[in-house]
């Protein structure tokens, strides 16, 4: 037995050889315990621990010693705190070894929220917008963009760049009658980015339609 709170210590200490090694044939205890401090969060489990610090080595071998990717437990998911942390390469770890979108969510909290969700009104930082948009990206490859897209729910705090993006990958803005709404309270440059990416993606898809329409004529000739 290694009890949790050991656990955390090593992890925190980066100690990745010997929380290998004391690991190996031992079973976690506590984690059905309170939460308990962890860097100033009340964490439960060592998963969460190491997924919130982006800690993706303590995360491949929590998982690797038998650590459930979809265990929450009150705080979230390890794919929440990937999100938070629009992480792409710990989302792809964690989808690898088995998490489960659907399973991801506690209450308000999902991947989509987590990813969403910024501190400032309609921009954010270039650097995060990529990261964000990177995270995406890896829900499309793992086949999930019905899942993550019918979980997005808009509002003036949800960055144009988002917006941008989530058109760009197959939102169905034209699905919610409160799309004009959030979108006109936006300054006018990013009113006028969004509508930009709306023009080009329909452009591509008439494109797309003309060339499918002249395949099948000629199919038919």
């Amino acid at each position: 037995m290694i009890s949790k709170q050991r656990v955390f210590d090593l992890i925190k200490a980066k100690e990745y050889e010997k929380l290998e090694r004391e690991l190996v044939g031992k079973k976690i205890t506590g984690l059905s315990d309170s939460e308990e401090s962890f860097d100033g969060e009340e964490i439960t489990t060592p998963l969460i621990a190491a997924a919130i610090r982006n800690d993706e080595r303590a995360v491949l071998i929590l998982l690797n010693h038998g650590e459930d990717p979809n265990d929450q437990r009150g705080y979230g998911s390890p794919l929440d705190c990937a999100a938070s942390n629009r992480s792409a390469s710990m989302l792809k770890l964690l989808l690898d070894r088995g998490a489960s979108y659907s399973r991801s969510t506690v209450g308000p909290r999902t991947v989509i929220t987590s990813l969403l969700k910024a501190k400032y009104e309609w921009h954010e930082p270039e650097g995060i917008a990529v990261k964000r948009n990177a995270c995406i990206d890896v829900l499309v490859a793992a086949g999930l963009l019905r899942e993550f897209l019918k979980d997005v729910k808009l509002d003036r705090y949800v960055p144009y760049t988002a917006i941008i993006k989530l058109i760009e990958v197959g939102f169905e803005y034209w699905r919610y009658p409160y799309f004009m709404g959030v979108v006109e309270c936006y300054p006018k440059k990013y009113v006028t980015a969004i509508f930009n990416a709306v023009t080009k993606r329909e452009t591509l898809a008439f494109k797309a339609y003309n060339r499918f329409v002249d395949n099948l004529y000629i199919e038919q000739r």
